[in-house]
């Protein structure tokens, strides 16, 4: 991803994708499915923290694997 963006790691993007999708299946169909709307419902008791630290997980855990 960051070879693509000029080797810029897009954090915000993956976090865009990973809450909302790609926003298009310009593709075809989609091999991994959005995972927003999955992570909000297993909030625990509504708390909204616990999705956006899930994300924060998974968009620095994305960015650790990047190549340099």
């Amino acid at each position: 991803m960051a070879q693509r963006n000029c080797g810029k790691y897009p954090a915000e993007k993956v976090v865009s994708m990973l809450n909302f999708g790609p926003g298009s299946q310009a593709h075809g169909a989609l091999d991994m499915p959005t995972w927003g709307p999955l992570s909000h419902s297993l909030d625990w008791k509504g708390e909204s923290s616990f999705v956006s630290l899930r994300v924060h997980k998974l968009t620095q855990f994305i960015e650790s694997i990047q190549e340099k």
